[in-house]
């Protein structure tokens, strides 16, 4: 992927809202993400989930309800909702799309919100953020090329 084309600032505001009230990691992920961008041919999105830990972005086959409800666990322990949130979820069916709806519905109800996008592999990449920078967050995803989708745009 040509770096050249991606603001680094507009990167790293990026990680730091992913990061929430821990920032630490961020100098070191945007390095991360730096370094396999240019030494790899993959996508910006793909790269994120390859060097982000799995509770703030991951990648998860659109079938594989179980990875995806791993993810979901692992960001709801990060931000100290997993028993409260987890608990609240109940499913009809294990269909990844029909969960992202009801998943979402119980973070905003923390004042979260639950991003996804669609790959061309049949695949989602998910990742979380504050409600309060869902405003920001978008405008980010837009000038780093990465289509996203939040909660009022889910199926």
């Amino acid at each position: 992927m040509d770096v050249a084309f991606i603001n680094p600032e507009h990167l790293v505001h990026f990680l730091q809202l992913l990061a929430f009230d821990d920032e630490s990691q961020v100098p070191g992920e945007f390095e991360q993400v730096r370094e396999r961008l240019l030494n790899d041919d993959m996508p910006l999105h793909f790269v994120l989930t390859e060097v982000l830990p799995i509770d703030k972005a991951f990648r998860v086959d659109w079938k594989d309800f179980d990875g995806f409800m791993a993810g979901i666990e692992e960001m709801t322990s990060r931000v100290g909702l997993s028993d409260e949130l987890l608990s609240e979820l109940v499913f009809d069916d294990d269909y990844v799309e029909a969960a992202m709806p009801q998943v979402q519905s119980a973070f905003e109800a923390y004042g979260l919100t639950l991003w996804r996008m669609e790959t061309s592999m049949d695949e989602y990449i998910v990742f979380l953020s504050q409600s309060a920078d869902d405003a920001p967050l978008s405008g980010l995803l837009a000038e780093l090329g990465l289509m996203a989708s939040a909660s009022d745009t889910f199926f």
